[in-house]
């Protein structure tokens, strides 16, 4: 018998719960029982059976951990041991698994062995491979054979009983084709191996023949003639052994003990570089000592070097073509604001004012300084998902249902190529905007709805395709990763077929805030579903392992509505998207190929900010729309000047901006009014996520109206956008010169303490 769940059965400890804690996206949880996987877990439901069944061990039951067997010499008393054992088991409340447990034999199996009648006998499901094992049939065979059996015997004699067992069996039922003359002859040429153990160098036979012309004990032909193949490559000169050069320039054999002298000195002495183990076996040639193994042994030994593996670079760093950066400063995280300037009483320890944010959500908790951002507002990097539209163009006009769902799951999989950069983008001031009109006929504007949160909304439109966004991410701060879990709602509608889809997309993680290289991975699975007729397609993003391996790479499926997989889909999402019709078992269909679905465009080269053309594109003035919104990102004076490299004007505007905009908010409180964004209204919908359910803004279409008026409009004289002051107090426009007096006649009411 076998107990169910065995481990989950014990409980833990109140005091120990917490030892085992463990974090997912929706929190903290621990175990209140013991779980599979404790270094004592087993010990400690040993000890509870024992305890348990204390006085039917060795009598009617033997436990083993979970595994059970309640035994009896006759049929008649094996009820009355199992009527005892049940209601013991009951007592305490253990649960067995009916479907491992078996009654009424007189044999079973029990930790690898077969118990019977007539005692402890070997399973034979374990020696299979063994009883099976078709006999040699050459002398190379034997040996082969042979080799592991002179390992695990104890001793040379038990071994060849064995093997003489073993092929007086076989040959006596005509399988083995090698006499006994043979077998013997293959296991002593073999044997006498072990038996020459002697402390001479790896050259002895060598030197020997060289200098007598003799050959090992035992050697035959073969052996003769590999000693006297190496001996050409040789030369005694002096009493000393030399191996031979290319350039006459000779290189002395040395033995172990000077080999790992050779190896300590060259690797970390005075003029040691702690070079890998390659270039320490060169290294050593070119000072002319030489080896047999000595690459195998610079290898092994750099491997072991206490010192490399302290200061070695870390292998799990995906490679990737390296920018220069304006100053090497943590927490390069894309929109995200995570930490501010320390107390005054706390600036000692940079480390010490971070610990109390880990774990903890740090979405826009404090602003970071604007040496690590990019020029670039995040309204605007949610408008980059729009330089590959045309990806929902043919997805509009596809008429293969599953096809459909390619080319749509491969535009959101765009964005990511984004995620690559690790500059930050300046977080929207609340009201702030972004419109573009001039991209294949996309109009698209964006709006920060929310402060607090941080919220933004999106509308994208075309003749084929409707797309908004309700934007919101929850962070969760682990000390030198920051973990970003996407919120909110994407929805697309294709206007052809009316067809409305739904996006699922993956968190993401960056690695190194604090020490070593920033990187972002986006681990997880994106999930685009089809509202209208229930078809899917699952995407799994791999995540990054050693030495970068399946970084950037995603595979999956597009499913029907019974969930059946119709096209594989693969590539990396840095690079393109591939897909293929395949069958039930998602293996593609014989006589179809591979078709590529997207591909990313060029880039320019050694960018400072690693901008695409389009990023160059949506970034830049002169393609901005005619009369621009007073309060669109472009206009910001902090991002115009970090665009012209002024880091100090930058700083400046960026901290005026923030301090305006938490001036507005206290009057907005002092007379009970909220924020009323202009071109989004707060509908009734509600999206779901693990954190509760998430309000979900609507574009009401006054943007088209205003544009319209805007493009038809001809008593209004050209504009200079440059010079147009950036404004996006929509809920209460004052001037700066107002606001500041109005916010100083109020503190006059106060007194303030130092």
């Amino acid at each position: 018998m076998d107990g169910f769940s065995g481990y989950n059965q014990i409980m833990m400890a109140p005091e120990d719960r917490e030892k085992t804690a463990f974090t997912t996206p929706w929190g903290t949880y621990c175990y209140r029982v013991m779980p599979f996987g404790l270094k004592n877990a087993g010990a400690t439901y040993q000890r509870a059976a024992t305890t348990i069944l204390h006085d039917m061990i060795h009598k009617e039951v033997e436990v083993y951990v979970d595994d059970m067997i309640v035994k009896s010499k006759e049929r008649e008393g094996h009820y009355t041991a199992l009527q005892k054992f049940f209601q013991r088991i009951r007592e305490f409340r253990l649960r067995l698994n009916p479907q491992k447990c078996t009654f009424g034999v007189t044999a079973g199996k029990m930790l690898g062995f077969l118990i019977t009648q007539r005692g402890i006998e070997v399973d034979p499901s374990k020696i299979k491979a063994i009883s099976e094992m078709p006999p040699p049939r050459t002398e190379k065979e034997v040996r082969g054979f042979l080799e592991p059996t002179r390992v695990v015997a104890a001793r040379a004699g038990e071994t060849v009983d064995i093997m003489k067992l073993f092929y007086t069996s076989t040959t006596s039922i005509g399988r083995c084709t090698l006499t006994e003359r043979q077998i013997n002859t293959a296991y002593e040429s073999i044997a006498a191996i072990d038996e020459v153990q002697d402390d001479n160098p790896w050259y002895y036979d060598i030197w020997n023949f060289l200098e007598k012309e003799t050959y090992p004990l035992g050697a035959n032909a073969k052996d003769k003639r590999a000693i006297r193949r190496m001996a050409v490559q040789f030369i005694i000169c002096g009493g000393k052994l030399y191996k031979r050069g290319h350039l006459g320039m000779h290189k002395l054999c040395v033995g172990a003990e000077e080999s790992k002298r050779l190896m300590e000195a060259i690797h970390g002495g005075e003029c040691g570089a702690y070079t890998n183990g390659v270039m320490l076996a060169r290294k050593i040639l070119r000072q002319g000592y030489y080896w047999s193994t000595m690459e195998e042994d610079c290898i092994s030994f750099v491997r072991r070097c206490h010192k490399c593996q302290i200061h070695a670079n870390r292998m799990n760093i995906p490679p990737s073509k390296l920018y220069n950066m304006t100053s090497p400063w943590p927490f390069s995280v894309w929109g995200i604001d995570v930490i501010g300037l320390s107390p005054e009483g706390d600036r000692d320890s940079y480390w010490k004012m971070m610990q109390k944010y880990i774990g903890s959500d740090v979405t826009s908790m404090v602003t970071l300084p604007v040496i690590i951002f990019e020029p670039m507002s995040m309204l605007q990097k949610m408008a980059e998902l729009m330089e590959y539209s045309y990806l929902m163009d043919l997805a509009d006009e596809c008429e293969d249902p599953y096809m459909r769902l390619v080319y749509a799951s491969s535009f959101f999989i765009t964005i990511y190529y984004a995620c690559r950069r690790t500059w930050k983008p300046f977080n929207p001031i609340l009201g702030e905007t972004y419109e573009m009109v001039n991209h294949e006929g996309v109009k698209f504007i964006a709006e920060q709805v929310s402060h607090h949160p941080p919220m933004s909304a999106g509308h994208a439109e075309n003749d084929h395709f409707v797309y908004d966004i309700t934007s919101k991410v929850k962070t969760k701060f682990l000390g030198n990763s920051l973990d970003i879990y996407p919120l909110g709602r994407t929805r697309v509608t294709l206007k052809r077929g009316g067809v409305v889809l739904d996006l699922v997309p993956p968190p993401s993680k960056v690695h190194n805030l604090i020490f070593g290289r920033t990187w972002v991975d986006v681990p997880g699975e994106m999930i685009v579903t089809n509202m209208t007729t229930g078809d899917k397609v699952v995407l799994y993003f791999q995540p990054c392992g050693w030495f970068g391996s399946g970084r950037f790479e995603v595979d999956g499926y597009v499913y029907n509505a019974a969930e059946e997989p119709k096209i594989l889909m693969t590539g990396k999402w840095n690079e393109s998207m591939s897909c293929q019709p395949c069958d039930m078992e998602g293996e593609p269909l014989p006589g179809t190929e591979m078709k590529e679905v997207w591909r990313v465009a060029e880039s320019p080269e050694n960018d400072k900010f690693q901008y695409t053309h389009f990023a160059h594109k949506l970034n830049s003035v002169d393609t901005a729309p005619k009369k621009l919104l007073a309060s669109d990102s472009r206009l910001r004076p902090d991002r115009y000047a970090l665009e012209k490299d002024d880091l100090s004007k930058a700083g400046s505007e960026k901290s005026r901006l923030e301090e305006r905009q938490r001036a507005e908010k206290r009057i907005r409180e002092s007379k009970g009014q909220q924020h009323i964004p202009r071109w989004f209204d707060l509908s009734s919908d509600v999206a779901p996520t693990p954190w509760g359910d998430m309000e979900v803004y609507q574009y009401n279409g006054k943007y088209d109206e205003h544009r319209a008026a805007m493009d038809s409009s001809d008593n209004i004289g050209e504009i200079d956008v440059r010079s147009t002051e950036f404004n996006p107090w929509q809920t209460n426009p004052r001037s700066t010169q107002s606001l500041a007096k109005h916010f100083e006649l109020k503190m006059s009411h106060f007194i303030v303490i130092e």
